[in-house]
């Protein structure tokens, strides 16, 4: 395709922050051509002071540059959704990035408890994260492990509940039209697939780093992680149907 229009969807702690400034680099916009890069925090303030649901509004968003005319690359928190990605896909090249969601998910509790921001902060210890005072496995924790597939089954429906197998099996679906599903631990494949694409150099830099310390994980003992590797079971589904290696 000459002079490819890229949409790449950006979860949460896979090294989208990376991705997004190589991207920058390496698609061709043409004379004319403009980037949209969603800023999140934004979204969010904007979505609340007009009283539309979050996600919803970011639908809208998307689906606006989605259509205009100058724009050639579009980044940032959004979702897969039925409704209107059908229309797009003979268009853009859609591309998103997967990472072992069990380090995902410890990753985004470690950046969210200890950035310096007030957006998004966890407050929380680990433990209280995790596990429920009777050891069931908070919602909320069960909601951030499963975000893979909220992000991918498409229904367009809220993205705070515990997903069925029905999710995982419409979220795989949905991910098999991607262009690129790139792996966070072997991103080769995913840069080879770039290049074709864009007929360009795509080079990765190392960006947005932890705010956590190395000390801070070492609340990480064998209760935690056997809670992890449960409420992450759904996500591990998509992982590893799109090349993330087996635990």
């Amino acid at each position: 395709m000459k002079n490819p229009r890229i949409y790449f969807l950006h979860l949460t702690k896979c090294g989208g922050t990376s991705v997004k400034a190589a991207l920058r680099k390496s698609v061709p916009l043409g004379e004319h051509g403009q980037v949209f890069d969603l800023e999140g925090d934004a979204a969010t303030r904007t979505a609340e002071r007009f009283d539309v649901p979050n996600w919803r509004f970011r639908d809208q968003q998307l689906h606006y540059c989605l259509q205009t005319n100058h724009v050639r690359l579009v980044m940032g928190h959004f979702r897969y959704t039925d409704d209107f990605h059908g229309e797009f896909h003979d268009r853009w090249k859609m591309i998103t990035v997967l990472r072992e969601p069990e380090e995902r998910l410890l990753s985004l509790y470690f950046y969210n408890r200890f950035k310096d921001n007030d957006y998004g902060k966890v407050t929380e210890e680990l433990e209280a994260f995790l596990f429920e005072p009777d050891g069931s496995a908070t919602r909320r924790s069960q909601v951030h492990a499963a975000f893979f597939v909220a992000a991918f089954r498409g229904t367009g429906q809220g993205m705070h509940h515990v997903p069925t197998q029905a999710d995982v099996d419409l979220a795989t679906r949905n991910l098999e039209r991607f262009a690129a599903v790139g792996i966070l631990e072997d991103m080769e494949p995913f840069k080879a697939s770039i290049e074709s694409i864009t007929g360009t150099p795509f080079d990765l830099p190392v960006l947005n780093t932890s705010p956590a310390r190395a000390s801070d994980r070492e609340v990480v003992d064998e209760r935690v992680r056997e809670r992890v590797i449960e409420i992450c079971r759904p996500a591990r589904v998509l992982y590893e149907r799109f090349g993330g290696q087996p635990l």
